[in-house]
């Protein structure tokens, strides 16, 4: 006997029957023993989402934020209604930069002008590149055609 044929034989025989088990195991609704694995623990529930705290709270109710929420947000109001910071700042802002049309210079000036004060403050600041449109006004012309009169 060849080596060849006998491992022909052999396998074949082996990979029949284990076609042949599979197919009785799956009738009988016999289970066939496999590698065990650990059972996966439940994910913890995930907090609501800010839309099911909105919608929970246009349906009344209870509110969309927890108590805690609001209290530092109650305490981040009262410190910003005490503290001139951010009036001054909307002060330097439209002061001496000016109006700040979408790709104008004074935009870019405000960019960079809030990045350095960030910066200053302490905060990494990463300016990402954005292709934003500049309008330049063309001319303009009226003609009055008719007069009431």
């Amino acid at each position: 006997m060849s080596f060849l044929f006998w491992y022909r034989t052999q396998y074949q025989s082996s990979h029949r029957s284990a076609i042949i088990l599979s197919v009785w195991a799956v009738v009988l609704g016999v289970a066939l023993p496999r590698a065990q694995t650990p059972a996966a623990t439940p994910p913890p529930p995930a907090p609501p989402s800010i839309m099911d705290r909105l919608n929970a709270m246009m349906a009344g109710g209870k509110s969309a934020w927890t108590p805690e929420q609001l209290a530092t947000m109650e305490r981040l109001r009262d410190a910003a209604l005490k503290d001139p910071y951010a009036l001054d700042q909307l002060r330097h802002l439209t002061e001496n930069i000016g109006p700040r049309l979408s790709g104008s210079p004074q935009a870019q000036h405000a960019v960079d002008y809030v990045a350095a004060e960030m910066r200053a403050l302490g905060a990494d600041v990463t300016l990402e590149k954005a292709t934003v449109p500049h309008w330049v006004r063309g001319t303009e012309s009226a003609e009055l055609i008719a007069w009431p009169g």
